[in-house]
């Protein structure tokens, strides 16, 4: 999937299209534009043998914990407080226009909710019921919330504005639990999350790092960068793209990375740990999307956009946006291609010498 400038041709669906601007500036797509031009290896043979080329593509709109809870609070009754009128309004644009959305970023983003769980050998044993009973009150909660919210009737809303489930609670209620076990508790599940798991960690000590190296030194960032690339290269076994261009962004101005910057010298070392572990979590979530991406939705294609009121997760995508996706849809591999080429930036801060020898160092 690769955005193209010259490419005529919008890939945007008319439900997208037609949601009011207030609503749109509030999701943040994957890919740097609409743009959008899909190939696969299917494509071009049936492009190549003249039969009608089918591109089935699934545009959908994936909610953050704080949305989801937005919406569990909705369909229990609650008050959304200060958020309630941008809220509501986002919400009845989504179901008036029949946007496609699920809350599978906010299965991803809560799985340090149950990481204990799923990573305890006694879990093995649990049943799907055993294991809904281990979750928070407020987690199912705001599960069977999304699970209602997510077959409310659009026609009969659009004829009366009232929202319509077209699920019973008790079967809402024990989709959720079914649901909820495959992704999390389910074999398959549990190493799925396990991977998932394993990433965080990673990527929070390479923020633990970033941030330390930043503080402990007073030199240029070429200096900073390479002390970062040779623990890349020397402790973890693996460069990672997304972090090191943030942490480069980051060295060269700390000002143009926000949600790093608010950490200070003289922070509580709890608080701090916290706070880089939330950002952790943030960032993997993103690389869970992306994994979803390289398998598909219900379409050959996915094309994410993500709903959320979270500023730092915004940030997040807006120092790294996307061009172009590279995917093997049989063994998961993906390859995000960034709009800025990581090798031109760093060759324009005069800090190419240093990446080309941590890259190509066998």
């Amino acid at each position: 999937m690769s955005c193209l400038s010259n490419y005529e041709i919008s890939s945007i669906p008319a439900s997208l299209k037609q949601l009011p601007s207030s609503v749109r500036n509030k999701l943040i797509p994957y890919f740097e534009h609409e743009k959008i031009y899909f190939m696969s290896d299917e494509i071009i043979l049936n492009t190549l043998s003249r039969k009608n080329v089918e591109i089935p593509i699934d545009y959908t709109v994936c909610f953050d914990t704080n949305f989801a809870s937005y919406i569990g609070t909705i369909v229990r009754g609650g008050d959304l407080k200060e958020n309630n009128d941008s809220v509501i309004s986002i919400l009845d644009s989504l179901i008036y226009h029949d946007i496609n959305f699920d809350h599978l970023f906010y299965l991803a983003e809560n799985i340090k909710q149950v990481r204990k769980t799923i990573l305890d050998k006694e879990g093995d044993s649990l049943s799907s019921h055993g294991f809904w009973k281990t979750l928070k009150k407020y987690f199912r909660w705001n599960l069977v919330a999304l699970e209602l919210f997510r077959e409310i009737n659009c026609k009969h809303y659009k004829k009366t504005s009232v929202p319509k489930s077209n699920l019973s609670f008790r079967h809402a209620f024990k989709q959720s639990i079914e649901n909820t076990y495959r992704f999390y508790a389910s074999k398959q599940g549990r190493e799925f999350c396990g991977h998932i798991i394993e990433n965080q960690r990673v990527i929070l000590l390479l923020l633990i790092k970033i941030i330390s190296i930043q503080f402990k030194s007073g030199k240029k960032e070429r200096v900073k960068l390479t002390e970062l690339l040779e623990f890349m290269h020397n402790k973890i076994g693996a460069y990672f793209d997304r972090e090191a261009m943030i942490a480069t962004i980051y060295y060269i101005d700390r000002n143009m990375v926000p949600f790093l910057s608010s950490v200070s010298v003289g922070c509580r070392q709890t608080r701090l740990l916290k706070k880089l572990d939330n950002l952790a979590w943030d960032i993997v979530s993103v690389r869970f999307i992306e994994q979803i991406m390289a398998y598909g939705g219900e379409g050959q294609f996915f094309v994410p956009y993500f709903l959320t009121l979270d500023s730092k997760l915004a940030e997040i995508y807006g120092l790294y946006r996307v061009k172009a996706v590279i995917f093997d849809d049989e063994s998961g591999v993906i390859i995000p291609i960034p709009v800025i080429c990581s090798a031109d930036f760093l060759e324009n801060h005069n800090l190419m010498k240093i990446a080309d020898y941590f890259v190509s160092v066998q």
